[in-house]
């Protein structure tokens, strides 16, 4: 009767501990270079994200925008198309431009010592927050980025390889 106790803790143990979330340090790109869908309500167009040791660059390849690159270092925000060049401090632009959310995700991120995230399905849900909110960016075991959400300006980004 006591073994059967002990087997039946011992089972009940196992199944509970395999439950826990597992504890992850993402292994981030700090430069990349990806064509991505970008969505924002009903409305959804490609892009080319560039993020390097300048900023984060998103450029449209569909819609009315195509072409045109939004850029942000941080503090500036670039607008560049063809000989247009026209630049804002950040502060002076509504916070929902892509450039501005990609840029604080990325930095929030790489500023982290440890990341804690947790898996589903084969995937790694790592959880961070930008100036408008918060944001869920869903990497891959092999470490490529899938997906950034950031429900608080509707905005969803799958990336594409």
């Amino acid at each position: 009767m006591k073994r059967t106790y002990f087997l039946v803790i011992l089972i009940l143990f196992s199944a509970f501990a395999g439950c826990s979330a597992k504890t992850y340090t993402p292994v981030l790109q700090t430069q990349f270079d990806l064509n991505a869908v970008y969505k924002t309500g009903d409305f959804s167009y490609d892009a080319r994200i560039v993020r390097n040791e300048e900023g984060v660059f998103i450029t449209p390849l569909s819609s009315y925008a195509a072409g045109m690159t939004i850029s942000c270092d941080g503090k500036t925000v670039t607008f560049t198309q063809g000989d247009f060049v026209k630049s804002f401090d950040k502060s002076s632009l509504d916070s929902t431009n892509p450039a501005i959310l990609l840029y604080e995700v990325f930095s929030y991120l790489e500023a982290l010592e440890k990341v804690n995230s947790y898996v589903k399905d084969e995937d790694f849900v790592i959880k961070g927050k930008t100036s408008i909110g918060t944001f869920t960016l869903i990497q891959s075991k092999n470490n490529k980025m899938k997906s950034l959400s950031i429900p608080d300006a509707n905005i969803e980004i799958e990336f594409k390889y």
